[in-house]
């Protein structure tokens, strides 16, 4: 089971990488002509006015905020100092852990998020 976990999330990792470095401001806007200057990158799915970037999307953006809270409460429970991490260090805690349960946790997040995303987008086109 330990190895098919891993595998899941690798594959769920990878697909969220690529799904997420095309869907970010911050990569959209690395690849236009001209580029756009990474601190005008912000997000559009909410109001924060965060440069949208896979921490912001995985962590903070307000679009998948339930989705944020349900996933936070159940690893604070698990590693009470998850709460004392910032973004960009809770977004490499997700994406490096390797406890099973967390693992499944954090697949179904992005998995939702992604999902969230696609509908977001398909509706403004």
């Amino acid at each position: 089971m330990y190895s098919n976990l891993h595998k899941l999330f690798y594959n769920l990792n990878h697909s969220f990488s690529c799904s997420v470095s095309v869907f970010t401001q911050l990569e959209e806007g690395r690849y236009t002509k001209p580029k756009i200057a990474r601190e005008q990158r912000i997000c559009q799915y909410c109001t924060s006015g965060e440069v949208e970037d896979e921490s912001h999307f995985l962590t903070e953006c307000e679009l998948y905020s339930v989705h944020h809270l349900q996933l936070h409460s159940y690893i604070i429970n698990t590693v009470p100092s998850f709460k004392l991490l910032t973004a960009t260090q809770k977004a490499i805690y997700l994406l490096t852990c390797e406890d099973n349960k967390i693992i499944l946790k954090v697949a179904s997040h992005m998995e939702k998020c992604l999902g969230i995303r696609l509908e977001h987008r398909k509706a403004a086109t």
